[in-house]
């Protein structure tokens, strides 16, 4: 089941992205975090949180 999270707060440099996604009631041993370059998942079963990015993500 999707979440809809409306208060993400996200800050960004030319060497990082970081993404403050507030999932209450989880736990961070339980969640599970899928990232690619242009897309990141969240899981905390039954819920999740995705989002494709706007931009590639160059983790080099």
């Amino acid at each position: 089941m999707p979440v809809i999270i409306r208060d993400i707060n996200w800050e960004e440099t030319d060497a990082n992205l970081v993404l403050h996604i507030p999932m209450k009631g989880a736990k961070a041993n339980k969640l599970d975090v899928l990232s690619s370059d242009q897309y990141l998942k969240v899981s905390f079963p039954p819920f999740f949180y995705e989002v494709f990015l706007y931009d590639l993500i160059d983790d080099d």
